[in-house]
C-alpha cells in the first residue's frame, strides 16, 4: 500500500463521513500497513480539516466571497489553536473510533456466495485475490481480511489465484483439510458428501494440513494431493486440461460412464435417467466438450464413441438413455 493512493481529499471526506465501503477498506489496509506512521498523517490532516471548518464557520456573511485565509490574522491562528486544541483531540479519537467500529462489524459480516447449477461464477475478494467457483459451489469468507491470516470456507471446487501476502497467508478451509498459500494459482476439491478431496498447485507454494490425521504435505508445482482412506498422496499433475473447467471446457478422460454422467449433471444443470441393465461402455481415451456447445452436441459426441441412444425432455429437462 502506498501512501499517494491515500489522498488528502480522502481523508477529508472520511472526516466528514462520506467515504465509500470500497473507499474505507482502502483506507483500514492503508492504516494496516503502517499504523505508527500513517496515523501521523492522519491526525494532521484531521487538524487541517478541523480549521478548515473553524474558518467556514467564523466566515462573516458580508464577506463570504473574501479568501478565509486573509481574514485570519497571526493573533486569530494563534488563538484558534490554543482555543480548540482539545477538540481537535477529541475529534480525532472520536472519528477513529467510528472509524475502527465501522470496519470491526465489517470483519464480522460474513459473505457466503454459491455458483448456481450449471453455472461457473467469478469472485475477487477485497485483498485481490480471484476465486472462479465451480457449479454447486459456495465460498464462505469476512467481507474483510484482519489479523494475521486470510481465512476462507469451501464447499465443492474452486480455482484459486491468491494475490501475494507473506505477512497474511491465505488459508482454504474444507471438511478434511486446510489449504495453506502465501500467494499462488491452484486448484481445490472438497466434497464431504463423496469423502472427496484433492488440490492441484499450478504456481507457487502450498502446504496442505489434513484434519483427520497429523499429515501434513508441502507441494511443489505441477503437483496434486489426493485424500485416500484418510491419508494425503501427493503425484505428479498428469493432465492440466482436467483443470480448464474455468474456461468452460470439460474434460472426461478414461472415466467410466457414471462418472461422465455425474459431470453432465454438473455442468449442465440436467438430469440424466439410465433407463437400460448395463453403463454404456466409452470407447475413447480422451474427451473434452465445450460447455457453450450445449448437452446436445456433448451427448452427440459420447454417442461417437459408445451404443447408446437417448431423448431430451427439454421441458422437464431430463435425458433419458436407452
Amino acid at each position: 500500500m502506498t501512501q499517494t493512493q491515500i489522498t488528502d481529499a480522502m481523508l477529508f471526506r472520511f472526516f466528514a463521513g462520506q467515504l465509500t465501503e470500497e473507499e474505507t477498506a482502502l483506507l483500514k489496509a492503508w492504516m494496516d500497513d503502517n499504523p505508527d506512521e500513517h496515523q501521523k498523517v492522519m491526525k494532521k490532516a484531521h487538524d487541517i480539516y478541523v480549521l478548515g471548518v473553524m474558518y467556514t464557520t467564523f466566515e462573516s456573511p458580508a464577506q463570504g466571497k473574501v479568501s478565509p485565509i486573509r481574514l485570519l490574522t497571526l493573533s486569530k491562528i494563534i488563538r484558534f489553536t490554543s482555543k480548540i486544541a482539545a477538540v481537535l483531540a477529541i475529534g480525532f479519537v472520536i472519528n477513529y473510533m467510528l472509524f475502527t467500529h465501522r470496519v470491526s462489524e465489517w470483519t464480522n459480516q460474513i459473505t457466503t456466495i454459491e455458483a448456481p447449477s450449471g453455472k461457473q461464477i467469478r469472485v475477487t475478494l477485497n485483498d485481490g485475490s480471484v476465486i472462479d467457483l465451480n457449479s454447486g459451489s459456495r465460498i464462505v469468507y469476512p467481507s474483510i481480511f484482519v489479523g494475521k491470516e486470510r481465512r476462507i470456507q469451501l464447499y465443492g471446487e474452486a480455482m484459486f489465484d491468491v494475490e501475494p501476502d507473506t505477512d497474511r497467508p491465505f488459508i482454504v478451509e474444507t471438511f478434511a483439510c486446510d489449504v495453506k498459500v502465501l500467494g499462488t494459482h491452484f486448484n481445490v476439491i472438497a466434497d464431504e458428501a463423496k469423502n472427496l478431496f484433492s488440490t492441484a498447485l499450478f504456481r507457487g507454494k502450498v502446504a496442505v494440513l489434513s484434519h483427520l490425521s497429523d499429515e501434513s504435505v508441502l507441494m511443489d508445482e505441477n503437483s496434486v494431493v489426493n485424500l485416500k482412506n484418510g491419508h494425503l498422496q501427493i503425484v505428479p499433475i498428469e493432465d492440466q486440461d482436467e483443470y480448464r473447467w474455468p474456461e468452460g471446457i470439460i474434460t472426461l478422460n478414461k472415466m467410466p460412464f457414471d462418472q461422465i454422467v455425474e459431470k453432465l449433471e454438473k455442468y449442465y444443470d440436467v438430469k440424466i435417467v439410465i433407463k437400460r441393465p448395463e453403463l454404456p461402455v466409452i470407447k475413447y481415451q480422451s474427451c473434452k466438450i465445450r460447455v457453450s456447445d450445449g448437452i446436445n452436441h456433448a451427448m452427440q459426441l459420447l454417442q461417437m464413441a459408445s451404443d447408446f441412444t437417448y431423448t431430451y425432455d427439454e421441458i422437464e429437462n431430463i435425458i433419458r438413455i436407452e
